[in-house]
């Protein structure tokens, strides 16, 4: 199956929360190792207001991941090529979801044509791509 990518929309908003609730309680566990309180304030954004802040901002752009028509996955990256997020359903898992998010999102960025993109401010994700 092809996965598709494409700009997020107000009416994804229910499906791309729930896959963004759903990968970080059960794929994340090295980052947040379980713990119920780290894990809260992890999924306090997780909303469907946070989703219509997201993808109304400016600065930034938000894909979704399509596989035989589901959402998948959901990506962001900000105007200074920051990824923000970046995520897969845990069912999703190794057919390249993430790989497919990542390369749309460097794409997106400004400064990926240019100079580094950069994976978010979580202290375990302090990685950087080179463009």
């Amino acid at each position: 199956m092809t996965i598709s990518i494409r700009v997020g929309k107000k009416t994804d908003a229910e499906a791309a929360i729930a896959i963004l609730r759903q990968s970080i309680t059960q794929l994340c566990s090295a980052d947040h190792h379980d713990d119920d309180a780290e894990i809260a304030i992890w999924l306090s954004n997780k909303t469907a207001g946070s989703w219509a802040a997201w993808i109304n901002r400016d600065d930034a752009t938000v894909l979704v991941a399509e596989l035989a028509g589901n959402i998948v996955g959901v990506g962001m990256v900000d105007a200074q090529g920051e990824i923000l997020l970046n995520y897969a359903h845990p069912d999703a898992r190794f057919k390249g979801i993430s790989k497919a998010i990542l390369l749309a999102l460097e794409a997106q960025a400004p400064r990926a044509r240019d100079k580094d993109v950069c994976l978010g401010k979580h202290p375990n994700r302090q990685d950087v791509l080179r463009g």
